[in-house]
């Protein structure tokens, strides 16, 4: 028993060693200042459409400096076809419906599928990694510099 709680140890300090977070504290300068989680994040996205679009997991990370801002939205989904589903969903709501969102193109970024829009004075890009569904949003003269760095650390 002692044998086997050591190892369950051993495993849970190399799980969370090797885990990336999704929400580092500074990205391209830019520092983390509110991070919301689970149902506080969820109300949040809720509010920001209008109605009720968020029934997962759900995480925000806000980012400034005195002259830049960004936001980064994730969503958590049990399988990654549930993922890669809703951000074919949105890509399509975009580019067919009437959105604040313009000039959508999907894009490579570090060798990444990302979809990226403009609107509402910043760049937008969206992409799913595994079960995990991002929306990046950045002021638009640093934006790409922000999704280059944030995709390097995740």
């Amino acid at each position: 028993m002692k044998k086997l709680a050591i190892f369950m140890f051993s495993v849970f300090i190399i799980t969370c060693q090797i885990s990336k977070d999704l929400l580092p504290e500074a990205i391209n300068g830019l520092v983390r200042n509110k991070k919301l989680q689970g149902t506080e994040a969820e109300q949040y996205v809720n509010r920001l459409h209008m109605q009720n679009v968020v029934a997962n997991k759900s995480e925000i990370g806000f980012y400034e400096t005195s002259e830049n801002t960004a936001i980064i939205y994730i969503t958590h989904y049990n399988q990654a076809d549930t993922a890669t589903n809703e951000l074919n969903r949105m890509i399509k709501k975009i580019q067919t419906e009437k959105t604040p969102f313009v000039q959508g193109e999907n894009i490579s970024i570090n060798e990444i599928n990302v979809f990226r829009c403009f609107g509402l004075g910043q760049t937008h890009y969206v992409f799913s990694r595994d079960n995990i569904l991002f929306w990046v949003s950045a002021d638009t003269l640093m934006a790409e510099e922000f999704i280059e760095e944030y995709l390097e650390r995740i």
